[in-house]
Parts: structure tokens; C-alpha cells; sequence
């Protein structure tokens, strides 16, 4: 089974549906572009089946369930394949939410954002799980749901359906959440810095609150920073304030995220600054990039980034080429 799994490039989806009156599984290659292949993995899986986790070798093409109900695959996620419902399967899976695990409830968060980026799932059925799971207040699963609405919102910025998720979901939580606790788990902080950050980029509002803090960037929590300055960038501030605090910063992880927000900038002239500071040589080659996605990320700056793309692109290779940094 393992030699299988380390010579295969890639990884499969399982599907289940309802045929003749039996639950059938079938495997394919899963592939973002929606293509098919004949590839098979000898899957080792596991499944809930009346409460309890059941395993099983799938290595043929299809077989049918011995089971008079759908199961839920990949029990606590922790196959390396993706799992496919049918419709009608489907909603009879998420009717059992309520007695899944967080890892469960991420894993299929996970599966759906691939599955309908892959078009193996439509946009409607993708929200109804959201709206399944909206309420869950496990961490990982906030940082998961609020990381997909944060770039849907990017990829259809003019999307009144995906903006008002993210407003509605980001909104709700952190409300929930409040400002962060003295000894808090690190999971949680990570959750709240996901919807600040999702919500900053969505909510002209929320980015114009979290932009009046930048005055006092370094007196805030490091968890905070990343969202006052995007919020700073996206609500008119100038390239001047952020400049002058990135030459203040004392750590990489400061100027991290004050090069990112400059990329969020919202005058041309102001992303033009950056690059001329980035020519100028006083960024760290190691962090030029973080400029280069934030413009790119910002749907306002994309357009700037489409202009420059071949300095970008050449100054990338030159900085970066005989590393593995092109590959992240």
C-alpha cells in the first residue's frame, strides 16, 4: 500500500452515491482542473457506520457499501483523499453535524472549497455547507471557513452573495470571540486574527476602525497589527505613515506586514513608492515578495501589479531561483 502511495503523483476523491437502491463508492484522481485520469490508489479507508469508525482497503475502481445508510468518509480526516457526495447523500451527511469532531467538520469545509473549485460541486450546494457549519465555534474550524470567504471575496471582489458572508460570518464571530485574553490558546487568536483579516478587506467600516488604530501600531498585539495596517492601507491612508513605520520596526515580522500592506494601498502613486523603495534596495530581498502578493491580493492594485508583472517576475527569479522559495 505505501509504495503505491509514494510513486503515484497526486491523490484521489472518493465518491459516494445512490445506485439501485445501494450506496456505491468510486475513486478517481482529483484534479482542480475537473480532468479525468484511469489512476487508482489502493485507499485505505475509514468511515463512521452506526456511531462507531469503521476501516477498509478500496483499491477497486467502485464497490458497493454494505450499509443500508450513507457513511460519513475520512472519519477525523485523516486520509489523504478527498470524499464526493451526491446531492441526496450529501444532505443526509451534514444532517449529522452536530456529532462530528472539529477534525471532521475542517475536513469537510476543506473538501467542498476544492471540490467546486475543481467544479465537482456548485456554488449554492458549497454555501449550504457553510451554513451547516457557521455556527461551530472550534477554532480550526472558524480559521478554515473564515480563510475560504476571505478569498472568494478576493477572486469575486463585486460578489454581493460571498461580501455579505463574509460580514455576516466574520461578524458574528468576533463579536463571540471579543477583543483577545490574557493566556488565551493560540488557536483562538489564530481564529480571531483569520476573521479580522477576512472582514478588514470586505467591510470599508471594520478596515476604517482598525485603520485609526495604525497611529499606535507597535503599542498593539502582534495579532492585531496585520489588520490595522491592511485596514490603514484599504481605508486612504498614505504611503508615508506606513513607510515610516516599517523603517521603524525592529522585527522582520513587523515589516513583513507593513510591506504587505502597502500593496493595499489605494492610490497608484502610493504603490509606486513602494516599488521605487523596493529598487532602491531598502527591503530585504527574502521579503520582496510580501509586497508583490498583497498588490496582487488587493483587487484595487491589480491592475499596478499587471504593469510591473515583468520586473516582479525577473527580480523573483534573480532573488529566489535555486531555492524553494518559487515552489511556496
Amino acid at each position: 500500500v505505501m509504495e503505491a502511495w509514494v510513486k503515484i503523483r497526486g491523490y484521489p476523491v472518493v465518491n459516494q452515491s445512490l445506485k439501485n437502491g445501494k450506496y456505491n463508492l468510486s475513486q478517481e484522481q482529483f484534479l482542480l482542473s475537473g480532468d479525468r485520469t484511469d489512476q487508482l490508489w489502493p485507499i485505505p479507508l475509514t468511515y463512521y457506520d452506526n456511531g462507531s469508525v469503521k476501516s477498509d482497503l478500496f483499491q477497486e475502481k467502485e464497490k458497493d457499501l454494505h450499509s443500508a445508510v450513507p457513511v460519513k468518509l475520512n472519519a477525523n480526516f485523516t486520509g489523504f483523499y478527498r470524499s464526493n457526495y451526491d446531492k441526496d447523500t450529501f444532505e443526509k451527511i451534514l444532517s449529522h453535524t452536530s456529532g462530528y469532531t472539529s477534525l471532521d467538520l475542517w475536513g469537510i469545509l476543506n473538501d467542498s472549497y476544492s471540490l467546486m473549485l475543481a467544479g465537482k460541486m456548485e456554488r449554492d450546494t458549497y454555501i449550504s455547507v457553510l451554513k451547516r457549519i457557521w455556527d461551530s465555534e472550534e477554532p480550526m474550524v472558524i480559521n478554515e471557513m473564515a480563510g475560504q470567504l476571505h478569498s472568494l471575496s478576493l477572486v469575486a471582489p463585486g460578489s454581493n452573495t460571498i461580501g455579505k458572508l463574509v460580514r455576516e460570518y466574520c461578524s458574528s464571530h468576533l463579536k463571540r470571540l471579543g477583543e483577545k485574553k490574557k493566556d488565551e490558546p493560540i488557536n483562538v487568536s489564530v481564529a480571531r486574527s483569520a476573521l479580522k483579516a477576512a472582514l478588514t478587506t470586505s467591510d470599508k467600516d471594520f478596515a476604517g476602525e482598525q485603520g485609526k488604530k495604525f497611529s499606535s501600531y507597535f503599542e498593539l498585539d502582534p495579532d492585531e497589527r496585520s489588520s490595522v495596517a491592511v485596514g490603514y492601507a484599504v481605508s486612504g491612508g498614505n504611503f508615508s505613515a506606513i513607510e515610516a513605520a516599517f523603517q521603524n520596526s525592529r522585527t522582520d515580522e513587523d515589516r513583513t506586514r507593513l510591506l504587505s500592506a502597502m500593496g493595499w494601498l489605494q492610490k497608484e502613486t502610493y504603490l509606486e513608492n513602494a516599488l521605487d523603495m523596493i529598487k532602491a534596495g531598502k527591503v530585504k530581498k527574502q521579503d520582496l515578495s510580501r509586497f508583490y502578493l498583497g498588490a496582487s491580493a488587493s483587487p484595487n492594485s491589480r491592475g499596478f501589479m499587471f504593469s510591473n508583472m515583468d520586473f516582479a517576475m525577473h527580480q523573483l527569479r534573480e532573488v529566489f531561483v535555486g531555492s524553494g522559495t518559487p515552489a511556496r
